[in-house]
This record gives C-alpha cells, structure tokens and sequence, in this order.
C-alpha cells in the first residue's frame, strides 16, 4: 500500500492602518498546492496562485461604509471565475442594541447579497442573524439556467 501526502501552503504578509473614523488594509497571500499522482487533476487544477486584497471602512457617525478588493495576481486557481476580481461592499448602521447591515459581492458572474442583524447582549456578546443570496449568472454546460443559492445563518459571539 502506497502513503500518499497532500501539501498546502499559504504565506501571508499584509498591513493595517486605523486611525479615528477610518481603517484601511493590504495584503499579499501566496498559496500552493501539491497533490500526490494520483491525484493529476486536482494537481494541475489548484497549482500556486497569488492574491492581494484591500480593504477600507469608514465610519460616518451614523453607518460605517467598508469596500474591498480581491485580486489574483498569477497562478492557476480552480477555474477561470475563481481568477477574475471580486469588488465588495457593506454599510451596517447601529440603532441602539441592534445593528442592521448589507453586504454586496461580485467576482465575474457570480455575486453576494447578504443581510445582517446583530444584537448585543452585552459588551462582549452578541446574536447574529443573517439571509443571503448567491447566485451564478451563467449557465454551467450540462444545465440551462444559472446556479441559485442561499444561506441562512445564526450565531452567538463572545470575545474574549
């Protein structure tokens, strides 16, 4: 019988900037992937691939407003949509105990909307309800219409 390894590496390095109402972010993330021969296609598929991020929040007293960026910048990742840049966006506005917020994704065809409800039981712990929908504007060759999802999620949070 034959041991066979997988191996998957991910280097990051990456940069923070916050001050007052605003905070901005870089980061450069390198991954890799090496896949035993029985496993060429996966091999070939994931390979090495490079991303870098950015982000940036402000907050405007009354909502915080935050956009994003996902790049890849060389490599192989799993198809050609997993390569194209994302861009994002969210706005979440406090109104006292509870914060309401929206966020918005899109890479190539597909795209993110997503709500969120939080609401803080005290200074360290909060309840956390969000709906979001996925969707996938393209067509997939074995089927004539675009991929639909959704997602549901509740969550109690404390830090520590």
């Amino acid at each position: 019988m034959t041991a066979m390894f997988m191996q998957a590496f991910l280097h990051v390095i990456g940069v923070t900037y916050a001050n007052g109402p605003m905070a901005a972010g870089v980061q450069f993330k390198r991954s890799s992937f090496d896949a035993p021969p029985a496993y060429a296609v996966a091999a070939a598929n994931i390979a090495r691939t490079s991303r870098f991020e950015a982000f940036a929040t402000y907050d405007l007293g009354v909502a915080k407003l935050g956009v994003g960026y996902d790049g890849s910048t060389t490599g192989v990742a799993y198809n050609s949509t997993s390569d194209a840049n994302a861009y994002s966006l969210g706005l979440s506005a406090p109104v006292g105990a509870i914060t309401v917020g929206f966020n918005w994704a899109k890479r190539d065809v597909n795209s993110l909307t997503e709500y969120v409800v939080k609401y803080d039981l005290s200074k360290r712990t909060s309840l956390n309800a969000s709906f979001g929908k996925q969707t996938f504007d393209a067509a997939p060759a074995a089927s004539t219409t675009g991929v639909n999802g959704q997602q549901y999620r509740v969550g109690l949070y404390h830090a520590f």
